[in-house]
């Protein structure tokens, strides 16, 4: 279940419920836009300890051997580098909205960060997309054309 961090409310009645807070993500929206300044490769080994978990339309999806395999091939993972800092960003298709982008964004920096956004700018453009939506744990710094939409608790409900 997904809350709004500022609804406290609904956060109330979840909590009444058994569910508690797993996580808090940020929602960002970033235009495609022509943009070549960037330095990011085609990942190629993600290690699925660390990287969990993906987002694909809304839905949080544990990443496996045969997933990566997958978006291995695909050149759906992508990574920037510098100075042993590494950001990595897993991009899949909306399935409920045309020409949207989703990704899946764990910054390791802001200037790592900043080359995914403006590789994402450039191939949203090339690949026709409208829209570019940014799911990441970690707020990130104001950059061209991104823009905070919201954020939010992902609420686990307790088994037990």
């Amino acid at each position: 279940m997904l809350i709004d961090t500022e609804n406290e409310i609904s956060l109330s009645m979840a909590t009444s419920l058994d569910y508690t807070i797993f996580q808090t993500w940020n929602f960002y929206a970033l235009e495609p836009k022509i943009n070549s300044n960037f330095s990011v490769d085609f990942e190629k080994s993600l290690n699925p300890h660390i990287y969990t978990h993906y987002v694909q339309s809304w839905r949080w999806i544990p990443l496996d051997n045969d997933i990566l395999s997958k978006f291995y091939k695909q050149n759906k993972i992508i990574k920037s580098k510098i100075d042993d800092k590494d950001s990595i960003a897993i991009l899949t298709d909306s399935e409920h909205f045309e020409k949207t982008l989703i990704v899946t964004l764990f910054s390791g920096s802001i200037n790592t960060t900043l080359q995914i956004i403006h590789f994402l700018q450039n191939y949203g453009t090339e690949n026709d997309y409208e829209r570019i939506q940014i799911l990441t744990k970690e707020q990130l710094t104001s950059f061209d054309l991104l823009e905070h939409k919201l954020s939010f608790h992902l609420m686990k409900k307790s088994l037990v």
